[in-house]
């Protein structure tokens, strides 16, 4: 049986198209916590899948962003991840860039191939149940100021990017819950001690005010 060559063509992009059509959602988690100076807090970053199907990884690289001057980065070299990674952890990659006003950093996964992949299963944005963890970066918290810690699409040159086998899923197809990244806010608050110290001293002070 004969069949045109435009109609091979079509069939090619419509294969291409479904086979691009699932998308990988990614977001930090707690979205906004409270930490005190000095606490070493821990963000985790989980994705699931709003295809048809559950969609089975096997390596990433991460793109992030904080400022070294409220957030210290104690995440360890290496880090024996829980299931569903199976075996895998991650390590720290090159600096992004050089940039003193963020830590950039790029983080690889190191993944076993099947039958360890690790499965994103069917849910949308934050889904409570139906997600996966991928990783748990930890920081300590250094001065009282607001701050952010970024997950980015791509940022200076490198890119969130994740792996089925050997095929690059493509940050095309990567879905943030801010459009290009996904944000993790941290409000730091004094230590204990220092607001008791605090509180002391404006009470001296007050009872010196009442003797004058």
């Amino acid at each position: 049986m004969y069949i045109s060559r435009a109609l091979l063509a079509s069939c090619a992009i419509l294969a291409c198209t479904q086979a691009h059509s699932q998308v990988l959602n990614l977001w930090c988690e707690p979205l906004n916590q409270n930490a005190i100076v000095g606490q070493t807090i821990g963000i985790t970053v989980f994705a699931n899948t709003s295809g048809t199907s559950a969609l089975a990884l096997s390596d990433a690289y991460l793109a992030i962003t904080w400022d070294p001057l409220v957030l210290l980065n104690t995440t360890p070299a290496t880090i024996s991840e829980t299931a569903p990674w199976s075996t895998s952890y991650w390590a720290p990659g090159a600096p992004i860039n050089t940039s003193v006003v963020d830590g950039d950093a790029k983080r690889e996964l190191l993944g076993n191939l099947p039958p360890g992949h690790p499965v994103a299963p069917i849910g949308s944005m934050h889904d409570p149940v139906n997600r996966i963890k991928v990783t748990t970066f930890s920081f300590q918290v250094l001065t009282t100021a607001q701050t952010s810690f970024k997950l980015w699409s791509s940022v200076s040159g490198e890119s969130t990017n994740f792996y089925k086998g050997n095929f690059q899923i493509g940050e095309w197809s990567l879905a943030f819950d801010h459009g290009n990244y996904s944000e993790a806010l941290v409000n730091p608050v004094p230590e204990p001690f220092s607001v008791s110290v605090l509180g002391v001293g404006i009470i001296a002070l007050c009872r010196r005010r009442r003797r004058s």
